[in-house]
């Protein structure tokens, strides 16, 4: 068992290696600041997702249990 996640460990470094080069190539000809500014929106609008998800659970109304119309039956008049 520790031989084998020392080797997937391995298996996925190498991977991660093989693959920094042209991403390290391709992130160098952004400016860092729009980034960090992109990573901001991504994390403000799962937040915004979260929280109206949320709320929405929260203020859900149910009207299964409430009757809006309810007939009664006419009593008759016995003198």
């Amino acid at each position: 068992m520790k031989t084998s996640l020392v080797l997937m460990l391995a298996i996925f470094l190498n991977t991660a290696f093989i693959f920094a080069e042209p991403v390290l190539a391709f992130v160098q000809t952004f400016n860092p600041v729009v980034l960090f500014i992109l990573e901001g929106i991504l994390i403000l609008g799962y937040s915004i997702n979260r929280f109206l998800g949320d709320f929405s659970k929260a203020v859900e109304i149910s009207f299964d249990s409430i009757e809006l119309f309810v007939y009664k039956k006419k009593r008759s008049h016995r003198r």
